[in-house]
């Protein structure tokens, strides 16, 4: 009996079914965003609904052609525009994620300075220092010198 009364009123409300629908997706989406790493920040992303086409080519979104958030910038592209994966920091336990093809060749320049960075000695030898402390005192005498003469 009961359950003969919940199909009137489904029958007798069109909107039930797909407010189901729409539940059951976001029930769905829900669940696909806790499988996803935890560490993945998504607040510079742009939503979803705000674009219909790729940023770099143009292409449209379909059920075929899916939208795929660049991890660096945050903007959406389809897959043909989001071939690489590299690291986002120079950490040795960091992943390789997606990122658009502008931002790879940005991503790779900041890597590779930030590894030339760290291989680059911190403490100058006492020579180097000396020199520097030369140089230095010769270019203050000749100001001064200068400017007795000017």
């Amino acid at each position: 009996m009961a359950s003969s009364v919940s199909r009137s009123k489904a029958a007798a409300d069109p909107a039930s079914p797909s407010e189901q629908q729409n539940e059951k997706r976001r029930n769905f989406l829900d669940w696909r965003n806790l499988v996803k790493p935890v560490t993945e920040e998504k607040d510079h992303w742009v939503p979803d609904e705000a674009v219909n086409k790729c940023t770099a080519c143009a292409g449209d979104f379909s059920a075929f052609n899916r939208r795929h958030h660049c991890r660096n910038c945050g903007d959406i592209f389809c897959d043909k525009c989001t071939q690489g994966r590299t690291p986002l920091t120079s950490d040795a336990d960091s992943q390789p994620v997606r990122v658009c093809d502008r931002c790879m060749a940005e991503v790779s320049r900041r890597l590779s300075s930030a590894k030339e960075a760290a291989n680059r000695p911190v403490v100058q030898s006492h020579e180097d220092l000396a020199k520097k402390l030369q140089v230095c005192l010769l270019a203050s005498y000749f100001v001064s010198l200068a400017s007795k003469y000017l």
